[in-house]
């Protein structure tokens, strides 16, 4: 638990590796999600450094534990990245299905504000698919949960996405009247 309580953006490599090593054999389930808490972790380090390789071994090892509890906070976050690491490579198929998981995860959890980073990620991963029904669906639900929260920094990525869907389209002055 010791690296959860770790300031924003401080997360020491050792205590990782020491909670690794601790968990490394536990079958019980309270340990199984503190080591999929640490593998997680792991693969944060790993891919803020840019490997992204052991990045995704490190989500798939806190993955396989997860799977064997009903823990839901941690599936969410680990979705996100997970998702995030997929869209860098472009995997858009796989970086949509898990941005999409993971609001069902948050949605779950009573999360709104994760959700509608998720619902966001999502949408624009179904729109570079040309999936255009769930593009819709996320991104309409990102809006409807934005204006619920007052969000407005959600509100204007959503612009964005929206006026760029537009401009693709050849709807250029809508495009325009939407970003002003």
């Amino acid at each position: 638990r010791a690296l959860i309580e770790l300031p924003d953006g401080v997360l020491c490599d050792s205590l990782v590796d020491a909670a690794l090593a601790y968990y490394e054999h536990s079958s019980r389930k309270s340990e199984l999600i503190e080591s999929a808490y640490a593998y997680y972790f792991k693969g944060l380090r790993y891919y803020e450094a840019g490997d992204l390789s052991n990045a995704l071994s490190a989500y798939l090892e806190a993955d396989v534990r997860l799977a064997r509890t009903h823990e839901i906070d941690l599936r969410g976050d680990l979705l996100m990245s997970m998702g995030r690491l997929y869209r860098k490579q472009q995997y858009v198929n796989l970086s949509s299905s898990h941005f999409a998981k993971a609001v069902t995860c948050f949605e779950h959890t009573g999360k709104k504000q994760e959700a509608i980073h998720a619902m966001i990620a999502a949408g624009s991963e179904y729109y570079r698919i040309r999936n255009m029904k769930y593009y819709n669906r996320y991104c309409k639900q990102a809006e409807q949960y934005a204006e619920e929260l007052g969000d407005t920094t959600a509100l204007l990525n959503l612009a964005r996405i929206y006026a760029t869907e537009e401009a693709d389209n050849d709807r250029y002055e809508e495009a325009l009247h939407r970003l002003q």
